[in-house]
This record gives C-alpha cells, sequence and structure tokens, in this order.
C-alpha cells in the first residue's frame, strides 16, 4: 500500500510538472498581435499643440497585457507622438520626463496592467509636446512604446502572468494634420 502511494504521488509530481511548464512555454511562445491607432480632428491652429488620439488595438487571436501609462514618461511607456513638420516650417519641442527612485516591483505594477481581449482596444487623447510655429500641413504618427525595463523584469512578466505582454514597440499609419494661422 506504502509503495502504491509513493508511486502515485511521483506520478503526480511529473505530471504536474509537466502541465506546469507547458503552460509557461505556452505563455512565452505567444506574442500579442497590435496595432496602434491614431486620429486627430485634422486640423489646428499655429502655437496650439495637436490633441491626437491614439489606441492600441488587440488584431490578434490571444489577450495580452498592456500598460495603463497613455503618454509615455516613465519606465511603463505609454503612448509618443511624432510629429513632422513640412520642409520650411517651425516647431516648438517639447519632453516629459518621470523620475523613480530605487527598484521597481514589476509584478505589483502589473496588477494594474489592463488586458485586451482580442479586438479590444485601450487609449486616450493627448496635446503633442511638439507645437507647430507654421502653417502647412504635418504628418503626425503614434508609437506605443514598451515597458523600459530589464530582461529579467521581462522574464517576471513572461512567466508569472497567464497572458503576454506587449513588450514590442507599435508604430501606427501616418495621418496628416492641416495647421492654420
Amino acid at each position: 500500500m506504502r509503495r502504491t502511494l509513493f508511486r502515485f504521488a511521483i506520478i503526480c509530481v511529473i505530471l504536474s510538472s509537466r502541465a506546469t511548464t507547458q503552460s509557461q512555454q505556452t505563455n512565452e511562445g505567444l506574442k500579442p498581435n497590435a496595432e496602434v491607432l491614431i486620429s486627430s480632428e485634422g486640423r489646428s491652429r499655429v502655437n496650439e499643440p495637436l490633441k491626437i488620439t491614439l489606441q492600441v488595438e488587440n488584431v490578434g487571436k490571444i489577450p495580452f497585457y498592456v500598460t495603463p501609462a497613455v503618454q509615455v514618461f516613465n519606465y511603463l511607456g505609454g503612448f509618443e507622438v511624432v510629429v513632422v513638420a513640412p520642409t520650411g516650417a517651425s516647431v516648438r519641442g517639447g519632453a516629459a520626463a518621470g523620475d523613480f527612485a530605487g527598484r521597481i516591483d514589476i509584478m505589483e505594477d502589473a496588477k494594474r496592467f489592463v488586458l485586451l481581449a482580442p479586438g479590444a482596444m485601450y487609449g486616450g487623447t493627448i496635446a503633442t509636446l511638439t507645437v507647430p510655429m507654421s502653417p502647412g500641413t504635418y504628418r503626425v504618427v503614434g508609437k506605443r512604446i514598451p515597458l523600459l525595463v530589464s530582461e529579467s523584469a521581462k522574464e517576471k512578466l513572461r512567466s508569472g502572468l497567464p497572458f503576454p505582454v506587449l513588450l514590442d514597440l507599435v508604430e501606427s499609419k501616418p495621418i496628416a494634420v492641416t495647421v492654420t494661422e
């Protein structure tokens, strides 16, 4: 009887370890399939920041996580808007920055991540840091900047969450915004 229980316990441990390994390999092998959608009113005025709406959309078949950051300013990533001025036009630039002291607890941060089911979107509207100072048609591109963390932190996310995290840079197709006086 003892041998039978011992053998049964060993078989359970082996099967459990295989199931855990397969589950982690499945999560690690999955890559999020995302697109960044960008829109604006299409018109703006000189000396005013452009108001741009950005959304990351899950266009794949598996759910994945994104950070809750909308505008990028720290290690959580977020959206960045690139404004390209027409030839001869001038712009006033700006920058956003965040600071964090000490270590980060990526798994604690992950509790606030947003899970995007297939077809779901997440985003918001931001004012650009680059302000057009001349009239013309400006080219605007949106980027979803991934987490700016170490490989070991990314590995914790891969092995500790049931679904993958969007860890790649994703860029939108460009749009045109006309700026008038």
